[in-house]
């Protein structure tokens, strides 16, 4: 009784952290790839090893997980438990060299055994070169107790012989065994007929192991198999495997490949040793039943050759391999039967590539470049249930776009460049029951309130669907996570709940309708917030005063005479025509306001103090920037600048004279700084002291003809935003942007670094006095 006891503290799953304990089954959040990792599909083992509390271990399983010796505790257990039966057997982390004896001639266990875990052993580490401790042990059982008797010999391993970690399966008789678990075995060989005797096998996990060969009949006899993992298996030699070593998985439907390396190194060889690349295998290689298939950050750039096994493919994952979809006809025999594809940080441009795949539900492509989707491909998304662009360049749009997917309902454009929320935006997305547009640089305007009161609208009526997001059927037996995942979104989604002093706010009827709510909502005093252009600073969507107070109410009712309606309807008319003018050129109007104040202001300096070159500069360069880029400007640009290239630099809060204007401090830093640079975001060009400055800077280029101004691009500026000073400047002079990854700042700082100091070199009348 003590040895069971002891068997279920062991059984009790560990689960780590960052994961969810959702069903008896572990779920990953940071897993990206579509297939997920073993304890995603499947609900009778943990990522550990540990069988899970839904199996029964009282009736049916073992659990000696951890515990050293584990074939002695099961034959030990087996002497003391006649009756017991098994289906499920977990012998991880045991520190095996080998798999274990189980007891082939002994029906109990073998003749039930249906679920088998030996993950987390170390089969194949005596390949190191280390020296191998052998335990020879004899055992007797009398009265009840296990007597063993060890002799321990070691011997150096040689390196020529082939490594038979599989010896317990070849006296084995598991021909009702249905899962295998073996990942993070150290596994590095498999031979021909490793599984032969498996008949009934339908899942193999070979994850996380080190195999770099697999001879071509090494999956032999197992026509029933289902779903094989190979994923994550980081060999240090080449990959080689039999160029039919899949071939006899008549029944296979799911592969994952995931985070196994798939680039040169990675060939098949046919029976003449002669080396085919992945991409240029023959159709048959995969079988013709396969359904799913994961590639996922395996380092391919091209997937041509592999298209003919396409044709029955449902679910695919590309992610992570950069330029694996240049060629548009990439997929195009997959048309009519692919369902799922996860297609994230692969360099897409656009998704033209998916034109006329009308059976697609779900489309992921993250961390690309879209900028936005074409009239035929939006046509084509007749099925598309979720499309998720988060981290693209989406923009904001006014043609119909999403209203041509008539089946869509989670529509996802978190950290895209999403400026303005127009009401063609708003009747483009009414039929979408939920979206996520957080992280965008949204301007305040009163269609920000709509879209926000829409959505609170339908989250205080309930007005969403009741109906899950997909049906049942998808979420059993597919061996990949993708409905999963976005049923699981929207389950744990957040519903609005806007207070307002404490009480529930009052929220107008919004001007236009829809049926969508918010899915990405979490915290209203950070998330959906917009930049007002009268404060200069972030508010929340629903400090926005909506589109319907600003059109106004109905007068009609108070016009007695028709002379005062007409008058009245031609006034609105003249009004409605300036309005239009005004708003259509309104950035011509604003860019003329400033240019005239810019250039009355630049006339008084220049009739006070004379705007020449002067023959004395004080600074090697002049920054201006905004408030909020002045931690990247104290942190980054002035340990480089002032350290590395010995450049004396001019900043506002530093260097200004007590007693003097604002412009005239800028007007005579500038005058005395030998050359100029602008740190530009998009916040930049919502300060009208830097638009001043910005002026400042190119009327000084024009009247002294010098080549003295440097730009500095901290993102990318979409046309749209940028004033006709700043788009004149990025077209005439060479600048240079602030780049997102670290490896890349090296020839950030090289090129500004070259840039200052020939600025700063640069022959004057007089040497600097810095």
């Amino acid at each position: 009784m003590l040895l069971i006891l002891l068997m279920l503290l062991s059984a009790q799953p560990a689960f780590p952290s960052g994961g969810l304990h959702l069903g008896g089954v572990v779920k990953h959040v940071d897993q990206e790839c579509l297939t997920g990792s073993m304890t995603d599909v499947q609900s009778w083992v943990g990522p550990d090893g540990h069988l899970l509390m839904d199996v029964d271990l009282f009736k049916n399983g073992i659990d000696l997980a951890g515990l050293s010796d584990p074939d002695v505790k099961l034959r030990f257990f087996l002497q003391e438990n006649p009756n017991h039966t098994f289906r499920y057997i977990s012998m991880a982390r045991c520190k095996l060299r080998s798999v274990p004896y189980l007891y082939g001639n002994c029906s109990r266990v073998t003749g039930t055994l249906q679920y088998l875990s030996l993950y987390g052993n170390h089969f194949d580490s005596n390949d190191d070169g280390e020296e191998l401790r052998v335990t020879i042990t004899s055992e007797v059982i009398h009265n009840g107790t296990l007597q063993k008797h060890s002799v321990v010999n070691t011997t150096k391993p040689d390196p020529n012989k082939v490594p038979h970690w599989y010896s317990g399966f070849e006296t084995a008789n598991l021909t009702g065994l249905l899962e295998l678990d073996l990942r993070a075995c150290s596994i590095r060989y498999i031979k021909n007929d490793t599984f032969s005797r498996m008949v009934s096998l339908r899942t193999l996990y070979l994850s996380e192991n080190r195999i770099h060969k697999i001879e071509p009949s090494a999956f032999q006899g197992m026509l029933r198999l289902v779903h094989l993992d190979l994923s994550r298996n980081a060999a240090s030699t080449a990959i080689t495997w039999g160029l039919n070593v899949f071939t006899g998985l008549a029944s296979l439907l799911s592969l994952d490949l995931s985070f196994a390396d798939l680039s040169q190194d990675l060939a098949f060889a046919d029976m003449s040793g002669q080396a085919m690349m992945l991409g240029h295998v023959k159709p048959r290689i995969f079988g013709s039943r396969l359904k799913t298939l994961s590639i996922c950050n395996t380092h391919l750039r091209s997937i041509k050759g592999l298209t003919d096994v396409f044709q029955e493919l449902e679910n695919l994952d590309v992610s992570g391999n950069v330029g694996i979809l240049d060629d548009v006809d990439s997929l195009t025999k997959a048309q009519k039967s692919l369902k799922v594809v996860y297609a994230n940080d692969i360099g897409l441009h656009s998704l033209d590539v998916f034109v006329n795949f009308t059976s697609l539900v779900i489309v992921k492509a993250t961390k690309n470049y879209i900028e936005d989707i074409g009239n035929e491909t939006a046509m084509s998304f007749r099925n598309l249930k979720v499309l998720d662009l988060d981290h693209n360049r989406m923009k904001g749009w006014t043609e119909s776009t999403f209203s041509l997917m008539p089946n869509l309902d989670v529509l996802l454009l978190k950290s895209n460049q999403v400026t303005m929320i127009q009401e063609e935006m708003l009747q483009d997305i009414a039929n979408v029951s939920y979206i996520g547009i957080k992280d965008n640089f949204v301007i305040c305007s009163c269609s920000v309130r709509d879209f926000l009161d829409i959505a609170i609208r339908n989250d205080v009526e309930k007005k969403i669907h009741s109906k899950p997001l997909f049906p049942t059927i998808y979420t059993s037996q597919e061996f990949h996570r993708a409905y999963d995942e976005y049923s699981r979104l929207v389950h744990n989604r957040k519903p609005l709940k806007i207070e307002c002093d404490n009480e529930p706010c009052e929220i107008k009827e919004p001007s236009i309708d829809g049926k969508f709510v918010i899915l990405d909502y979490e915290n209203e005093s950070t998330d959906y917030q917009c930049y007002s252009l009268a404060d200069y600073r972030q508010i929340p969507f629903l400090m926005n005063t909506p589109c319907s107070h600003h059109r106004g109410g109905d007068y009609l009712d108070t016009i007695e005479d028709t002379s005062q309606l007409i008058v009245l309807m031609v006034c609105l008319a003249l009004l409605a025509a300036t309005i239009g003018i005004a708003v259509i050129f309104r950035k011509r109007i604003i860019y003329f306001c400033v240019t005239v104040k810019n250039s009355a202001l630049l006339s008084s300096m220049t009739t006070a103090n004379g705007f020449q070159e002067s023959s004395t500069y004080h600074y090697d360069v002049f920054v201006s920037y905004c408030n909020e880029d002045r931690p990247w400007v104290l942190d980054h640009l002035l340990p480089h600048v002032e350290k590395h290239c010995n450049v004396s630099v001019c900043l506002h809060e530093r260097d200004f004279l007590v007693g003097l204007s604002i412009l005239e401090n800028i007007v005579s830093c500038m005058d005395r700084s030998k050359s100029i640079l602008l740190v530009i975001s998009q916040r930049f060009l919502l300060s009208q002291w830097c638009q001043f400055e910005m002026h400042l800077a190119q009327h000084r280029l024009l009247e002294t003809r010098r080549e003295d101004l440097i730009l500095v691009l901290l993102e990318d500026i979409p046309r749209p935003m940028r004033p006709n000073t700043l788009h004149y400047l990025m077209l005439t002079k060479t600048y240079v942007l602030w780049p997102k990854e670290k490896a890349e700042r090296r020839v950030f700082w090289r090129r500004l670094q070259k840039c200052i100091v020939l600025q700063k070199m640069r022959k004057n009348e007089t040497e600097s006095l810095a």
